[in-house]
């Protein structure tokens, strides 16, 4: 398991290190162009270069919302 930010996360999926995303999304928002999003450092020209998820199960943890996807890397 690892809880890490944008730049870490981008390279343990770029080198295919990571077989499962568990997204907790909470009841608040935050946003503004300096904020880091989930995935930094990754730059694709086409959809095709894009990392494929599979949306395994979600359920609620109190009153947040708990999302678990497969990754699929080879998919297309």
């Amino acid at each position: 398991m690892i809880e890490g930010g944008p730049t870490l996360n981008w390279h343990m999926l770029h080198d295919k290190l990571v077989d499962e995303i568990r997204l907790i999304t909470c009841r608040s928002s935050v946003g503004g162009s300096d904020t880091p999003s989930l995935v930094g450092g990754m730059h694709i020209n086409s959809e095709e270069e894009m990392i494929r998820l599979n949306l395994k199960k979600y359920y609620m943890c109190g009153s947040n919302l708990v999302s678990e996807f497969d990754i699929l890397y080879d998919e297309v």
